[in-house]
């Protein structure tokens, strides 16, 4: 299903309380249950494997682990719709869609007692409830950082300017064709986000809800910037590896995750939050409507709660765990990990929510704009 159909489906009945049914004694576990999961934690390759604690949650519970991974917000929406599918695991981009077209139900949060657990930041991020009900458990988050090449680059990088503004580096070159940026929907977040320091008057609150003036100057701010990109086409984990194992980009916004393949790859790299702060997102499980599995569901949910697991999730994938304990108590992580994560930099950090075309009471500009503007902020083809 398309994402502009999925955002004009009927949606889930308003009225219903999260709590409103009642809760069995007992909750049968089924003999399987199918996930759909960001690939990163998939775990579907050699470099890879299928991580430990899905076998774990298997040996301890008897349900069978079907899953799916999946990358883009398209490819997520589609295999949604798969009646194999039970547990959607996914950004708030795809996960207040799935809401609003019905894909999702809202969760019996009585069946969920680690939600007390959570890390204030992730407790109650307001994409997760819709309608007056949680729909969504948080499972791991993330932000995005600058990636550079301290051969380049010998005193730290402190802004998100160098990929943004024409410029001669340290090393006398221009940085024209030597950066990249993400060339998709949240890109444009990512400029708003520069901008909300550079122009103060935009008054530019949250990068992903933004009125026509603050989106036209994101816009434009991204137009300059694609003269400057190494590729203005989508080039995957991969890519970026290579691009920069082989010097052709020398700085570039990407993951953690990215950052620890090319250290422990050995490259010459280096990672900052910059001061102007990032986006980030925050990947949360959802129930399908037409779950097969739901008590396996639920059991999953739970068992994705429980700080050992989620400090396994949290190495497997280079995202931040979302249960307090786990840095806090610095037993399952260590302190300086959890820096590097981004645990210490939240208030730095605007996760990502889907663009509505209503926000805080005023207009502002819905995702099929973003999804539009992005792909060719010049107006040309990319």
């Amino acid at each position: 299903m398309a994402i502009a159909c999925l955002a004009a489906c009927a949606r889930p009945d308003s009225d219903k309380d999260e709590t409103a049914d009642a809760a069995p004694a007992v909750y049968p576990l089924e003999a399987e249950l199918g996930v759909l999961l960001p690939s990163a934690y998939a775990g579907r390759s050699a470099e890879r494997p299928r991580g430990a604690w899905f076998d774990e949650f298997e040996r301890s519970t008897g349900c069978r682990l079907n899953i799916a991974g999946a990358g883009s917000a398209e490819e997520f929406i589609a295999k949604a719709q798969r009646e194999t599918i039970d547990l959607v695991v996914a950004d708030g981009i795809v996960g207040v869609q799935l809401v609003q077209g019905g894909v999702v139900q809202p969760l019996d949060v009585r069946r969920l007692p680690g939600l007390s657990a959570l890390a204030p930041k992730f407790a109650d991020m307001p994409w997760l409830s819709q309608f007056g009900a949680r729909y969504a458990v948080p499972f791991q988050a993330g932000a995005h950082v600058l990636l550079y090449d301290p051969r380049v680059f010998p005193q730290p990088i402190t802004g998100w300017s160098v990929l943004y503004d024409a410029q001669n580096l340290p090393d006398g070159r221009t940085n024209a064709g030597r950066i990249q940026s993400a060339v998709d929907a949240a890109s444009i977040a990512d400029a708003a986000l520069v901008l909300r320091v550079r122009q103060p008057s935009l008054a530019i609150a949250d990068p992903f809800e933004l009125d026509e003036r603050q989106f036209a100057a994101a816009v434009e701010l991204l137009q300059g910037q694609r003269a400057l990109l190494h590729s203005v086409r989508s080039e995957g984990e991969a890519g970026q590896l290579a691009d920069f194992q082989q010097a052709s980009v020398v700085a570039m916004a990407a993951t953690v995750r990215l950052f620890d393949r090319l250290r422990d790859e050995g490259n010459s790299v280096a990672m900052t939050l910059p001061a102007e702060g990032s986006t980030g997102w925050i990947d949360a499980a959802m129930l399908k409507a037409t779950a097969r599995h739901p008590n396996c569901a639920y059991a999953f949910m739970s068992w994705s709660l429980k700080p050992r697991v989620q400090a396994q999730l949290s190495a497997a994938a280079s995202t931040m765990p979302v249960v307090a304990s786990v840095c806090r108590e610095g037993r399952l992580l260590d302190p300086a990990r959890c820096a590097e994560l981004g645990v210490d930099a939240l208030d730095r950090v605007s996760f990502s929510h889907l663009p509505t075309a209503r926000c805080g009471g005023r207009s502002c500009v819905p995702y099929s704009r973003w999804l539009v503007d992005s792909a060719s902020p010049s107006g040309d083809s990319p």
